[in-house]
């Protein structure tokens, strides 16, 4: 087969790249706040960055003990700052969880009319703030192919299936169109690997080399810590660059600089987790979070990890939803039917004339080896079933499968990457658009996905509103119903507000479980049973403004109608 011109190169790299952004932005256009993994726990922690400037302190800040508070702080700046360029970084955003309020389906937060195309205020600049890890996985898919012009340098056609490989994975794709860390640790990842390679083929390192190796790989770390499996890989590759003979000072003094470059980069993020946690991961948080015994042996628990793995690694579209079946077995096969292929004696020897450089390919299948060891002590220890944990080195994986396909004729090379695009589309289109449209609260003009009160100063909040009953002070064994005045606008709604002065326990209806009410509510018991007997809970009825008029006010300018505080005691029951 003739190789590829530059020029042909670098316009499939072009179309396989447009195509990722593609995708990419439609699974945003598709995937709703918050739904995509883990979503609203990362919001928290971008909303601390950009409220506090400093690094959540689990032991003080537990609304942010979800895993996501103990990560290192480089793609939370980064979002930080989208945030603040965007005017959303001191929004309130509202993450209601569907199985409270007993919705069904995939979704597990309740949406509102503004969260419909083209979204509306702070929703749409919340997919905006998403662009950004597109672009890390802009950035990923070129580094898939730079990496696979390492691999293979006289191919160009092995890197364009790497690129392929990444740029249509679904789970990949989907991970991209939300707001997550991982893609810029996945970025970082794959380009700080790109720079071991070159370590590793490099005929005169230099401790300066080392440094800015360290440096990369610190970056990495400090993204995700997802990235460790680079640090092994390091003197691999020094052991795999230095000719027989060579003095080892040469290859102690490159470590050297990778060490000076990785500590610099990342020293004060591991030094405060050992000030405040007393280790340099943070693991003994996650530890007491996730407390508690294993119920089945090891060898049981790893057979059902790997096919987890397996189908969460290609069909994660989502927090709690995959796609189908078949779509995995399809993309498997286009994936997978060449490597197979390549066991051929014919295949291989082509695959030898193709100039595949086996330094290179070791240090690739090293690199998914150690990150497959890695997932599998997470899981072992925490019981986190994720395919994502393995993506840092799915464009390792994905030169590695490629290098395969180095014998096949360049139309059905072409066709196989036109497939995978097709089946990733298909996948959105057939699995993750029914999914989770039309939104499940589309109709209420009052469910939206800020909270357009929480920022209303105390002179807006006019106490006009009158409750009917229960009287203040009042005294009830059973949770008491209230009731007010039924409003003449039918389509005037209200939340109700319950705190307990000395406790933690508190409630708003429409804010945590997208409960709103015309002229009456009942206490629910679960929170009235919580009340100590003759301690005092105060109420308040708040009338919701609709998305209009949130969006109609400027910031602080929302006149809200609201009840007088009332005060209610719960007393036991009267012994018989």
């Amino acid at each position: 087969m003739r190789p590829l011109s530059p020029a042909a190169a670098r316009l499939l790299l072009g179309a396989i790249v447009a195509a990722f952004v593609a995708l990419a932005v439609n699974a945003s256009l598709l995937l709703p706040l918050w739904e995509p993994a883990d979503e609203y726990e990362h919001w928290q922690v971008i909303e601390h960055w950009a409220t506090r400037g400093t690094m959540p302190d689990l032991t003080d800040m537990p609304v942010l003990a979800l895993n996501e508070g103990v990560q290192p702080p480089l793609a939370y700046w980064m979002f930080t700052a989208g945030a603040h360029a965007l005017g959303i970084a001191d929004t309130v955003f509202l993450a209601r969880r569907a199985d409270l309020a007993g919705a069904p389906g995939p979704a597990r937060f309740l949406h509102g009319v503004d969260e419909i195309f083209p979204f509306a205020g702070p929703a749409r600049r919340f997919h905006l703030l998403r662009m950004l890890d597109v672009l890390c996985g802009v950035a990923v898919v070129c580094g898939a192919y730079a990496l696979g012009r390492r691999a293979v340098p006289g191919s160009a056609g092995v890197a364009l299936g790497a690129a392929a490989l990444v740029a249509f994975n679904p789970a990949f794709v989907s991970l991209c169109g939300g707001l997550s860390n991982d893609p810029l640790a996945i970025a970082l990842a794959t380009f700080a690997l790109l720079a071991e390679v070159r370590l590793a083929r490099d005929p005169a390192p230099t401790r300066g080399s080392g440094f800015a190796v360290g440096t990369l790989v610190g970056l990495a770390h400090l993204a995700k810590l997802s990235a460790t499996f680079l640090l092994p890989l390091l003197p691999l590759a020094l052991l795999l660059r230095r000719p027989r003979g060579e003095p080892w000072r040469v290859s102690l003094r490159t470590f050297d600089g990778f060490v000076a470059g990785f500590a610099v980069t990342t020293g004060l993020y591991f030094a405060w987790n050992v000030a405040h946690y007393g280790d340099p991961f943070g693991w003994s948080v996650i530890a007491a979070k996730f407390g508690g015994t294993r119920t089945i042996g090891t060898v049981d628990a790893l057979l059902r990890f790997l096919p987890a793995i397996a189908r969460s690694y290609i069909g994660q579209l989502s927090g709690n939803f995959r796609a189908a079946p078949y779509s995995l077995l399809a993309f498997a096969a286009l994936a997978g039917l060449a490597p197979l292929l390549a066991a051929l004696t014919p295949v291989r020897r082509r695959m030898a004339r193709a100039g595949v450089d086996g330094r290179v390919m070791l240090l690739f299948g090293a690199a998914v080896a150690v990150n497959l060891v890695a997932a599998t002590k997470y899981f072992l220890d925490f019981n986190q079933l994720h395919g994502r944990y393995l993506h840092p080195t799915l464009p390792a994986l994905a030169c590695l499968v490629a290098a395969c396909w180095c014998w096949m004729p360049r139309l059905p090379a072409l066709c196989v990457g036109a497939g995978l695009a097709l089946l990733c589309f298909h996948a959105q289109v057939h699995d993750l658009g029914p999914a989770y449209w039309p939104p499940s609260r589309a109709r209420d003009a009052h469910f939206m996905a800020f909270d357009p009160i929480a920022r209303v100063p105390e002179e807006r909040r006019l106490s006009v509103m009158r409750l009917a009953a229960p009287k203040d002070g009042s005294r009830h064994v059973a949770p008491p119903e209230l009731r007010w005045k039924l409003p003449d606008d039918p389509d005037t709604r209200f939340t109700v507000h319950f705190s307990i002065p000395g406790l933690t326990t508190s409630l708003h209806t429409w804010e945590e479980y997208g409960l709103s009410m015309r002229d009456r509510y009942t206490i629910p018991d679960f929170l009235w049973n919580k009340l100590p007997p003759d301690v005092p809970m105060t109420v308040r009825v708040i009338e919701l403004p609709t998305l209009d008029e949130a969006l109609a006010a400027a910031d602080g300018e929302l006149d809200v109608q609201e009840s007088e505080e009332l005060t209610l005691r719960r007393v036991s029951a009267p012994s018989r």
